[in-house]
């Protein structure tokens, strides 16, 4: 899966033609694995972070991988959601009927003028 990286687009050519060294760092969203790249930065972040306090490497590699993996969930969510189509009802003023039932439930100007 690296090499692909590597080669789709020219990229790993085209950043080092700018000086810059390519390193993918690949994680499945499904089956939880990691390419061995990110498995070594996650384990060296690790091991810096146990040299400055109380937590072992072991529990700081586990913490950071179970970081990055719900960033990858939550931005696979938002991914998602973005690319939705909902046909929200309209009302007479032209607002979102729930946007519009939101404010009257909790008594505020359901447009405000924020300038």
């Amino acid at each position: 899966m690296e090499q692909r990286k590597r080669s789709h687009l020219d990229t790993e050519t085209t950043c080092a033609a700018s000086g810059f060294k390519f390193c993918p760092m690949i994680i499945e969203a499904h089956g939880g694995g990691m390419s061995s790249s990110l498995r070594s930065a996650i384990n060296w972040m690790a091991k810096a972070g146990a040299s400055l306090g109380n937590d072992s490497q072991a529990s700081l590699s586990l913490r950071i991988a179970q970081r990055i993996s719900c960033s990858l969930q939550r931005e696979n969510a938002r991914a998602v959601l973005r690319r939705m189509v909902v046909d929200e009802p309209v009302g007479e003023s032209g607002q979102v009927v729930a946007e519009q039932l939101d404010a009257e439930a909790m008594d505020v100007d359901p447009a405000p003028n924020w300038q």
